[in-house]
């Protein structure tokens, strides 16, 4: 018998996407899996995002809709879409030819149903594709540890194909944060018993723009905040004595990936102490990720290598093109 081949949505949320919206309806287009549909919301765009997804014609069906924001077009996509198995798609992203065809073997192989796929993704700058650098943040948490270490940080990418009745049983994309909502979806399903498969061949290129992330970085803290929040008020009752006290600590101390920003400001302007104390509280509020306990450590036990890593981040930030703004707590 041939392989069962669920029909997959691809639902892109498209916003002033004119620049980039017909390379990622292209990618989505032309995979080498034969059941896709893609599915376009059109948020409100007043620049030519509209009539580029009107170009497509029947290829594609397009939702319009005043701007409700990433969330809530993603949800209108889907809420249309018609298949067993949803894929999200950025505008300014793109889907290399076999990622919908692994990403779906992946989930078939799992063979319990109450599963979704996440995948790996080569970065781009405006520069190209950054030698080294994907999207995957924080490796392949095994299913026994994914409820305790989707408090540490969200470990699940945008690259991500799931079933429809998961989001149907969470209750969709929370249209009321306008940051995290994806890391809010997954922690979300994750806490209702949906465990994470992974796949780590790089099918897809995620977009990162230039620019400063000061004032995006502030609202990411406080969009991780709102998560962590959201797991303890629907999810109290069930924690682990473990789990609660982790949270009580999330919760007290903030986010982990403010402290290691912070470390890196420091390291920056060449204050190698205040960078090992930011170190150390990133290690504790994420005691998974041995490069931050490492990073802590040397800098506490040899400073002077802290010219070392401002070095490496200088050289890191010319690569990807960002350029940041004193960090300071």
């Amino acid at each position: 018998m041939p392989a069962r081949q669920p029909l997959v949505s691809v639902v892109i949320p498209a916003y002033q996407a004119e620049a980039f919206l017909g390379a990622a309806v292209t990618s989505a287009l032309t995979q080498t899996y034969p059941n896709v549909e893609v599915v376009i919301t059109n948020d409100g765009s007043s620049d030519r995002t509209g009539a580029i997804a009107a170009a497509y014609g029947d290829l594609v069906r397009v939702v319009t809709q005043e701007n409700r924001g990433l969330p809530g077009a993603r949800n209108s996509a889907i809420r249309q879409a018609r298949g067993e198995l949803v894929a999200l798609l950025d505008a300014d992203d793109i889907l290399l030819p076999p990622y919908v065809q692994t990403a779906v073997d992946s989930w078939l192989a799992g063979g319990d149903e109450r599963t979704f796929v996440t995948c790996d993704a080569h970065l781009m700058s405006g520069a190209g594709i950054v030698q080294g650098r994907t999207v995957l943040p924080s490796g392949t948490p095994a299913a026994a540890e994914q409820r305790r270490r989707i408090l540490e940080n969200n470990f699940v990418s945008v690259f991500s194909v799931f079933p429809r009745r998961m989001w149907e049983e969470v209750g969709g994309f929370d249209e009321s944060m306008r940051v995290c909502e994806d890391y809010d979806f997954w922690a979300r399903a994750i806490y209702a018993g949906w465990t994470a498969r992974f796949v780590t061949a790089h099918h897809a290129l995620y977009r990162r723009a230039a620019g400063s992330l000061s004032t995006q970085s502030e609202r990411m803290y406080a969009g991780e905040q709102q998560v962590l929040a959201h797991v303890a008020e629907a999810h109290g009752a069930s924690l682990s004595t473990e789990e609660r006290r982790f949270l009580d600590l999330r919760l007290e101390r903030g986010s982990a990936v403010q402290q290691v920003d912070l470390g890196e400001s420091a390291l920056r302007r060449g204050d190698v102490p205040t960078a090992a104390e930011h170190f150390a509280v990133a290690s504790q509020l994420m005691p998974s990720a041995r490069r931050i306990r490492l990073k802590a450590e040397v800098l506490r036990r040899a400073p002077a290598l802290g010219a070392v890593y401002a070095r490496r981040l200088a050289a890191k930030d010319r690569e990807t093109g960002r350029t940041y703004e004193d960090v300071r707590p």
